[in-house]
């Protein structure tokens, strides 16, 4: 937005690094940790691969941040459901525009150099991200584009009452 030339101001009821993604695993993920058939039977296809799209461009915009490491990432199936599951949200995963590819349980556990629980599904395009880091990135680009940010500060009461809206010419 303030790319686009409009006054920003972010207001964080906390400090930098006091929420839950900066202290988190780390992981970007294209698509959702969700099997891509769950995600488009609660969507419908047309909408889980808009979803699928909208993750992409911000997993690469997070990569442009920097502090980040590709993927892939791999999703260890537990048990023969799991597995089952691997193998039908592969199938979909294409459909969606998600590259994945179902490891066997002999690929993981060469990868991890012994025993493995199951097959995994392995998603590139992913990131591994070290959140402080690319916070403290995101913070900077903000700032460059001119946007205000206040930590520690709480919303005025009135938008408070009155929700989320448009604050033009303020």
């Amino acid at each position: 937005m303030a790319q686009g030339g409009a006054r920003v101001v972010v207001l964080d009821a906390r400090a930098p690094g006091e929420d839950g993604f900066s202290r988190g695993v780390g992981l970007a993920l294209v698509g959702t940790e969700e099997h891509p058939h769950h995600l488009a039977g609660g969507l419908g296809l047309e909408r889980a691969a808009e979803y699928v799209e909208f993750s992409r461009r911000s997993v690469v915009a997070l990569g442009a941040l920097g502090a980040v490491h590709p993927g892939p990432t791999l999703r260890i199936a537990f048990g023969e459901r799991e597995e089952g599951d691997l193998v039908a949200g592969d199938a979909l995963g294409e459909t969606l525009g998600l590259d994945r590819s179902v490891w066997t349980q002999d690929q993981v556990a060469a990868l991890l150099g012994g025993p493995a629980p199951g097959a995994a599904r392995a998603s590139k395009g992913d990131l591994h991200v070290d959140p402080a880091a690319s916070l403290s990135a995101l913070r900077q680009a903000a700032g460059a584009a001119g946007v205000v940010l206040r930590y520690n500060a709480a919303a005025p009461a009135a938008w408070r009452r009155s929700g989320p809206r448009s604050r033009r010419g303020a």
